[in-house]
């Protein structure tokens, strides 16, 4: 988990059980109620159907095709590259890829999830970063 200082995030990425990964945002002192051992993310666990109307659905989330295990995470806060400031990247262990999206607190919604977007490593630090900065500039995140 990673806290965002400007915003009052709590940011928690949670490897999923069997077919999901997800990451719920919180604002600090929030009580959220995120489902487990009912829900895997915003889907039901154990059961075909369930209740989820108690629970705080993730921010962001993907399934074991694209990936198996969330890893790390941060908001980017810096001043080089402004465009994606209020950003929070995560990967994914298994595929290496980058995730990013961006959260603002909104107390009547449980998720408050902006855009997510992924880049795919092509071997070199520069192409994904370029990659990521261009998306977000042209409005593709």
């Amino acid at each position: 988990f990673t806290f965002d200082a400007q915003t009052g995030g709590m940011y928690i990425g949670a490897v999923g059980q069997n077919l999901w990964e997800y990451v719920w945002v919180a604002p600090i002192g929030d009580k959220r109620n995120f489902g487990w051992n009912v829900v895997e993310g915003s889907h039901c666990y154990k059961a075909r159907d369930c209740d989820k109307a108690a629970f705080t659905p993730p921010a962001a989330e993907y399934s074991h095709d694209e990936g198996c295990s969330i890893t790390g995470g941060v908001v980017y806060r810096g001043k080089a590259l402004p465009a994606l400031d209020g950003r929070y990247f995560y990967g994914d262990y298994c595929t290496g890829l980058l995730h990013s999206f961006t959260w603002t607190v909104d107390r009547s919604s449980p998720t408050a999830a902006g855009s997510v977007f992924s880049v795919r490593p092509r071997g070199d630090g520069v192409a994904a970063s370029t990659m990521a900065i261009h998306s977000v500039r042209d409005g593709r995140a």
